[in-house]
């Protein structure tokens, strides 16, 4: 009875779980953020580790590795490590402009990795590498992507920039065919977050600054919020507005779209002789050029699915209320 007892025992123990690929915290590196620049014979691909906190490791290791794909970089980065790289709290890949060919293969590659979660915001560094944005100073944080994530949190609103994650990315490139991209730039050794990058068939098809932006999330009514810049008014007056609240109006007509965009807009600031019909006039004016300009620039570069109307290049009036700063009309 001793030895069934005994026999029975130790196949319990057989049954019983091992950690035998366990890694605790102090065998792991985290990664910040990546990033990816065109190489002579592929990509070249480094990642931004955090700091540990130790004497030695006050700033986050970093490595850099080439490949033939993004995949074969980042395999190779895992064994130049000095620990295992943990993808989880990756907050920002950097593709510099050169390497934008690689952006759909990138996002692919994104999709597959495990220990990856699909809120990753990818940006398009424009007229520049990726290494270089790297190295700038940051705005704020720590390291630039922080400072990259700080400013989708807090300055999204701003409507010169869509953060887009990469599981938004892949919905909208299944419906529109096309997406867009936040773009960094470095100015004066410092970063600049402002304008898009319209992906079009794994390629950049066109880059889109930041008043454009702002005219086709309004022609989208997408996001909230924003600003229109200074605009001079009669009379030597100047006048700046925010975006109070947007709506659209949409008409299909055969093989014609029609938009009509509705702003209710506040001064923001003024200066000389202003009143409110002025206010209106200038304000409606150039929303209307930035319309008629954004899609005149649209027809150029064959860009049409950045409206939404399946492909088909909308024609576009506009209303403008301005209200005062207690909500009143005027």
């Amino acid at each position: 009875m001793r030895f069934i007892r005994l026999f029975f025992s130790a196949c319990l123990l057989l049954m019983l779980g091992g950690c035998f690929d366990y890694n605790e915290l102090n065998m792991q590196e985290i990664v910040n953020g990546v990033g990816i620049d065109a190489a002579e014979n592929g990509v070249r691909v480094t990642v931004v580790c955090a700091p540990t906190g130790g004497i030695d490791d006050k700033e986050g290791a970093k490595y850099t590795a080439e490949g033939g794909s993004f995949f074969e970089a980042v395999r190779e980065l895992s064994c130049r490590a000095d620990k295992k790289l943990y993808w989880g709290h990756t907050s920002c890949i950097l593709i510099g402009e050169e390497a934008a060919q690689f952006t759909d293969e990138i996002l692919d590659t994104v999709l597959r990795v495990q220990d990856v979660y699909l809120d990753i915001a990818p940006v398009i560094v424009r007229d520049s590498r990726a290494e270089e944005l790297i190295e700038t100073a940051p705005p704020g944080g720590s390291d630039i992507f922080e400072s990259i994530s700080d400013m989708f949190a807090n300055e999204e609103n701003s409507r010169r920039f869509f953060a887009k994650r990469v599981w938004e990315i892949f919905r909208e490139r299944e419906v529109d065919g096309e997406y867009i991209l936040p773009t960094a730039s470095v100015e004066d050794e410092k970063m600049l977050l402002s304008g898009g990058a319209v992906m079009k068939n794994g390629k950049i098809a066109a880059f889109l600054d930041g008043e454009q932006i702002l005219a086709l999330s309004l022609m989208r009514k997408k996001g909230s919020g924003g600003y229109l810049p200074t605009l001079a008014l009669p009379r030597g007056g100047r006048a700046s507005f925010e975006i109070l609240a947007n709506d659209i109006e949409k008409k299909v007509q055969g093989d014609a779209v029609k938009l009509n965009v509705k702003c209710v807009l506040s001064p923001a600031g003024a200066q000389g002789k202003v009143n409110s019909e002025m206010m209106k006039d200038s304000a409606k004016e150039y929303l209307e050029n930035a319309f008629s300009g954004l899609i005149s620039y649209a027809q150029k570069n064959d860009i049409g699915e950045i409206f939404a109307t399946d492909g088909k290049v909308p024609e576009v009036t506009c209303e403008v209320i301005v209200s005062n700063i207690l909500g009143g009309k005027k």
